[in-house]
């Protein structure tokens, strides 16, 4: 086996393992060390009360796309949540491959489904959640300007 190359010396020396989770944020560390954890920051199952309160804040202060956008993860977290109850193994391995993210249940889509088919939620809930992720997605992806008022979107909002 051929030897490494010799360390360039203008560089700091970079770690070549996987930075522990307790390990506060360094610049040195590699890209993908940082998508972990801002991966762990969307993996909180209950918010506490004082996050909760600057959420509301955030979605009362913020912009229609922001709002849409909070309160459709908002509804996905609610109903991953009433998921999680209905599942007997609630091991840490069980619900990673779950919820992860080639799990059943990682997108709002086939959480929908996969709800109404256990019959926790009826006809009328997955109708409803299905509008809100729908525009959720829109003023997430969209690139023009839109807003609860934009034609396509009220008219979702509003239909029955």
């Amino acid at each position: 086996m051929p030897k490494r190359p010799p360390k360039p010396t203008d560089r700091p020396s970079v770690p070549r393992f996987k930075r522990p989770r307790n390990v506060p944020f360094s610049p040195f560390l590699s890209p993908f060390a940082r998508i972990g954890s801002l991966t762990d920051l969307t993996k909180d199952e209950h918010l506490p009360e004082a996050e909760f309160a600057v959420l509301e804040a955030e979605i009362a202060k913020g912009s229609d796309r922001s709002a849409a956008i909070l309160l459709g993860v908002y509804a996905q977290d609610a109903l991953n949540g009433m998921m999680r109850s209905s599942i007997p193994r609630l091991d840490k391995r069980t619900l990673s491959d779950l919820f992860g993210q080639n799990g059943p249940f990682y997108s709002f889509y086939s959480t929908i489904l996969m709800a109404h088919a256990m019959e926790l939620i009826d006809d009328g809930t997955k109708k409803q959640l299905t509008i809100i992720r729908q525009v959720r997605n829109a003023f997430a992806h969209a690139l023009r300007p839109i807003s609860f008022r934009t034609p396509e979107v009220a008219e979702a909002c509003l239909s029955p």
